[in-house]
């Protein structure tokens, strides 16, 4: 009986280690996160006009807001905007709170989110933009 139990908690053990780890393996193979409350975003690109790397980072500080930074990379003027988010396992919709009518749509996959940002009513007032999770 005594060796019943021990056999029992081993086998207990190893099924818990197998569960507890199967999330994280999940979100790296492409899997959405079921929250983004405490994560940090980025996306940077070289400007072909004057050589410098900007950059923009969501910060995801509750479940519906947070913020949103831009600046150049190496540069000490960062600007800094508040965000209001919804999030739905794997849709993600972003808006800066000072402009209502503009917002971000797309897709978290494992560590990247793709967002489409369309700030006009013409088909060239798109950009699209992947951020790496940090």
């Amino acid at each position: 009986m005594k060796r019943f139990f021990v056999v029992a908690a081993a086998a207990l053990m190893a099924a818990s280690t197998f569960v507890a780890c199967s999330d994280d393996k999940k979100e790296e193979e492409g899997g959405a996160p079921d929250s983004l409350v405490g994560t940090t975003w980025r996306f940077s690109e070289k400007s072909e006009e004057d050589n410098q790397v900007y950059y923009t980072i969501y910060d995801f500080t509750t479940s519906t807001v947070g913020a949103m930074k831009q600046g150049v990379e190496g540069g000490t003027d960062e600007q800094s905007e508040s965000i209001t988010y919804s999030y739905t396992k794997p849709n993600v919709t972003i808006t800066v709170d000072e402009f209502p009518d503009s917002h971000a749509t797309g897709v978290v996959s494992g560590n990247k989110m793709t967002l489409t940002h369309r700030y006009g009513d013409g088909a060239d007032d798109v950009e699209v933009a992947v951020f790496v999770k940090q």
